[in-house]
């Protein structure tokens, strides 16, 4: 998916950020609306619950989307050296966070110090909390009643301290049914049991959890920045519990991560998962549904049609500076996966087993960064090779230049992967996008970015190959802490049913806070629309 987000040359505030999200989802296909609302709930979720810096592992703070390893490690580094943080002031002291992961780091964290009985007892304290949501549509739809026209949803959650974590949830989407149509109670439900920092176990475990290896080209269940965030994109190994209420984008079984003497670490796991799918006539499956609606007598159909079996890992060394590491996959279906008849569906997955192998690599020293990873699948298809690369370099604490590169061969394909890419699948796609930050020249903010990309194959609608780019500049002028202005044009061409479409969007806003208590912002949006069926 792709996922920009900018706010500059201010204090960024949680209502600043969510319009932010707000305005970038607008702009989104629809088949990438069920992952953006995935990150929106699970961004929601870290606001709410904030992280100790003063008490968080590695793990937690890998969940925290804008940080990279090296960021991480330098937070954990400057806590094992000068002991606790007194304010979140501190995190100008550290190098290694510019000027907006360390904005980005108020919304979702804080600074306390341990009770002093807990200091000197060591012992951890049992936690619980639980959280219920009733939402009522304002539309109505035939054959719903008024419970189906409620949506749902509640979770629990117990921790004790940083060891064991553990939580159940349930959800139902308005229109699905509660008690009927093989839906006993909630219409989706999970949990999880997780243990942290146990011996050589960093962390383990059972039930509904997400991973991210390397950049994402073999497993990776996490939300990611798209282009104008390319540089932030998450080269983290996590292993981490599922707790939002996306019903796709998770695995269900076991996980473990094991610490390894002289910096090595490696991960295995397994997973099997109900899928929604249409079983066609000749009991295969063309595609698998992902919107996690279950309300009309077709999505009812559809629904745990497939089951899919996963298991792989991941070794790596990471001695902070230098990393490398290897990633492998095994999928099986117990339905054939077959193609459809259309000429874009020729280079879609066949058959009951998929495999996938990928090499990552990276060097991180002030100001220089390089991260990819390059991998092969492997099918009935034959397989195809893949590789994501950047190269970041870093003028100063707010300034950074970056160049992205990735190649999608055309029959690449793993049911897991989730790395930059201008559609929504990483396969048949190649292209290249440079980035440039200025968070803070004076009172000026720049950032800017051009993406040029390219399908060999037919996409969608498309009968032959296809061509794009994308810009966006974007200034911004804080006058001083009261009086922002913001000014955004974003310009994009895509080709569609052979046709060349063209979008050019402008965005304007202005803020200003007369006091502690009032915030004031305005905001007028422009999009031109060009399609070449009717270009009056």
């Amino acid at each position: 998916m792709l996922l920009c987000i900018s706010t500059h040359a201010q204090e960024i505030t949680w209502e600043a950020f969510i319009e932010e999200l707000t305005d970038e989802g607008s702009t989104l296909e629809e088949e990438q609306e069920t992952s953006w609302a995935a990150f929106m709930e699970e961004a929601e979720l870290l606001h709410e619950h904030p992280i100790n810096l003063n008490q968080a592992t590695a793990s937690e703070l890998e969940r925290l989307f804008f940080l990279d390893t090296k960021q991480v490690q330098a937070i954990l580094d400057y806590r094992e050296r000068y002991g606790f943080m007194r304010t979140l002031g501190e995190l100008l002291l550290i190098r290694e966070l510019d000027w907006r992961t360390r904005q980005l780091l108020h919304l979702f964290t804080f600074v306390a110090e341990p009770p002093p009985d807990r200091k000197r007892s060591g012992r951890q304290t049992l936690t619980h909390e639980g959280v219920a949501r009733i939402d009522v549509p304002i539309y109505r739809r035939e054959g719903w009643n008024w419970a189906k026209g409620l949506a749902h949803q509640w979770r629990w959650d117990t921790s004790l301290g940083q060891t064991m974590q553990a939580g159940i949830r349930g959800e139902s989407d308005a229109g699905e049914p509660y008690s009927s149509h093989g839906i006993h109670g909630w219409d989706a439900i999970g949990g999880y049991a997780q243990l942290n920092n146990i011996r050589c176990i960093q962390t383990a475990i059972i039930g509904d959890f997400k991973l991210n290896f390397a950049e994402g080209l073999v497993a990776s269940n996490t939300i990611r920045f798209g282009k104008n965030g390319a540089h932030r994109w998450l080269a983290n190994n996590t292993v981490r519990p599922h707790r939002s209420t996306d019903e796709y984008n998770f695995m269900r079984g076991a996980a473990i991560t094991i610490a390894l003497p002289r910096r090595w670490t490696i991960t295995g796991f397994y997973s099997m998962r109900k899928l929604d799918a249409t079983i066609q006539d000749d009991n295969t499956i063309r595609s698998l549904t992902t919107s996690g609606l279950h309300r009309t007598a077709h999505e009812l159909e559809q629904r745990h049609a497939l089951t899919g079996h996963t298991t792989g890992g991941h070794a790596g060394w990471d001695s902070g500076t230098w990393k490398v590491g290897a990633t492998g996959l095994y999928q099986y279906y117990d339905h054939q996966l077959s193609r459809g008849p259309s000429l874009y569906q020729q280079i879609a997955p066949t058959g009951y087993q998929f495999g996938d192998a990928s090499i990552d690599y990276g060097y991180n020293r002030y100001p220089l960064t390089i991260h990819g990873e390059t991998a092969r699948s492997f099918s009935r298809n034959g397989g195809a090779w893949a590789s994501v690369n950047q190269i970041s370099f870093r003028m100063g604490s707010s300034t950074l230049l970056s160049l992205a590169q990735r190649f999608y061969g055309k029959r690449y394909f793993s049911p897991y992967a989730n790395s930059f890419a201008e559609n929504t699948r990483a396969q048949n796609e190649s292209g290249v996008c440079i980035l440039f930050d200025a968070e803070r020249l004076g009172p000026i903010s720049l950032n800017s970015y051009v993406d040029v990309f390219y399908s060999p194959w037919p996409r969608y609608t498309m009968s032959r190959e296809s061509r794009g780019g994308e810009g966006m500049l974007q200034l911004g002028w804080n006058h001083h802490r009261n009086q922002v202005l913001q000014l955004r044009y974003q310009v994009k061409s895509k080709e569609r049913s052979d046709r060349r479409y063209w979008t050019h969007r402008l965005r304007a806003t202005a803020q200003h806070r007369p006091n502690n208590r009032w915030l004031l912002r305005m905001s007028a949006w422009w999009t031109l629309y060009y399609d070449p069926d009717k270009p009056d």
